[in-house]
């Protein structure tokens, strides 16, 4: 049992030894440029989730009085249309600006998604006021009226 033990502390020993000569002998390289671990650009993700929180509270606006109604009017069709693909159009720029690495290009991109996310709130405003308000005008003769009734009693 004993000789067991001597012979296995000799072999880690041994291999130790190993280890170490070996690592002396190692040399330092330079690492090709495409393999070096490239820190994430964060110069625009608060753009890019202030952007696309905009763009989903927008939407949000817009499904619900689109689901309001299953019968459009032509005028609310086309305004549908015209948002549908103006959504897909922002959307699609905010995917390319991740995929951008030049700054000018990225600045310019960035002004253009500011452009097309204002001009798509333009028909979405429009179509959200086609809709009749939920509560109709209250006449406020009608309120006087109600208000002489009260004080005459």
């Amino acid at each position: 049992m004993v000789v067991l033990v001597v012979v296995i502390v000799v072999a880690v020993g041994a291999a130790v030894g190993v280890v170490v000569r070996a690592s002396r002998r190692i040399q330092p390289v330079e690492v090709p440029h495409n393999l070096v671990p490239q820190t994430p650009d964060t110069a625009f993700v608060r753009f890019r989730r202030g952007k696309r929180r905009q763009l989903a509270k927008l939407e949000r606006r817009y499904q619900k009085y689109r689901d309001r109604d299953s019968v459009h009017t032509a005028e609310q069709d086309s305004l549908i249309r015209v948002i549908d693909s103006g959504f897909a159009a922002v959307r699609a720029e905010l995917a390319v600006l991740d995929t951008l690495t030049a700054g000018r290009a990225r600045i310019e991109l960035a002004k253009r998604i500011r452009t097309a996310y204002a001009e798509l709130k333009k028909p979405v405003y429009r179509f959200t006021g086609t809709f009749a308000p939920a509560v109709p005008d209250v006449n406020p003769d009608s309120l006087d009226e109600v208000l002489r009734r009260l004080i005459s009693e």
